[in-house]
């Protein structure tokens, strides 16, 4: 088995570690990044201690702080698009996506080259950063399109685009044979309508006692704001335990829930 995550600060392991950059270098603490501080964070937020529990060939956690549904699509087709085209097998992937706040964007700002996380006020690029904090969050131009964006939609606009965010993950990890299960930071049924609710109950939401638990805030596991070291380990396990009872892992087929 090999384990992709993506997600939020619920994922990335948000108050373990106070900023996205290393105070010392700038470096973006994301699923790449080399320095110490980076390592320990990736070996005790929740998608490490779920590979451990499955002896994964293979593990990548792409989540970020502050990153939105947007960027979650964008970076977990990044991931998969490349081995698709190249016709590898990738039925022997687990997917687990853990979905964001539906009011955060990102846009690429030409700027400074390169992607930018937006949460409501706040800023942050997606890059590494030198000069770090000077320029880690929002510049005049960004109040600028914040102000005016946030003026102008609302959670109506929100609940509509995460709704498509959802059903595209869904419909390309099933279309791919990907095996795959869905959580979030918010819960959807705060959000949508039963319509809108029974079309994405069809995908793979974790669960408990047969029940969907769509919020990793409703899982009974150890938090602050955010799940402390305590708590990774319990997400770990839940996921871990669920995948085994429902069968969420088949490495020969992916069939629809």
């Amino acid at each position: 088995m090999k384990l992709y995550a993506n997600g939020c600060s619920f994922t990335w392991g948000g108050d373990l570690i106070k900023s996205l950059h290393c105070k010392d270098t700038g470096k973006l603490l994301n699923g790449s990044c080399d320095v110490e501080l980076n390592k320990w964070r990736l070996n005790v937020t929740w998608p490490k201690h779920l590979s451990d529990l499955f002896n994964c060939t293979e593990f990548h956690n792409e989540s970020l702080g502050c990153g939105s549904n947007y960027r979650i699509v964008r970076k977990t087709l990044d991931f998969f698009l490349p081995k698709i085209h190249k016709n590898e097998d990738v039925s022997d992937w687990l997917a687990i996506i853990q979905w964001s706040g539906p009011a955060r964007i990102e846009y690429f700002s030409e700027y400074n080259n390169c992607w930018t996380m937006v949460n409501h006020n706040l800023t942050i690029r997606e890059r590494d950063i030198p000069n770090w904090p000077s320029t880690e969050y929002a510049d005049e131009v960004d109040k600028l399109f914040l102000e005016s964006y946030y003026k102008t939609f609302n959670n109506e606009f929100f609940s509509t685009i995460w709704f498509q965010q959802i059903n595209l993950l869904g419909m390309f990890f099933e279309s791919n044979k990907i095996n795959y299960l869905f959580t979030s930071m918010a819960n959807p049924t705060l959000y949508f309508d039963n319509m809108h609710m029974d079309f994405i109950k069809k995908y793979r939401w974790f669960g408990s006692d047969n029940k969907h638990v769509y919020s990793i805030n409703n899982m009974g596991i150890e938090m602050t704001s955010h799940p402390t070291l305590l708590g990774h380990k319990q997400i770990a396990e839940k996921f871990y335990d669920y995948i085994i009872k429902n069968k969420a892992y088949n490495k020969d087929s992916n069939e629809s829930h």
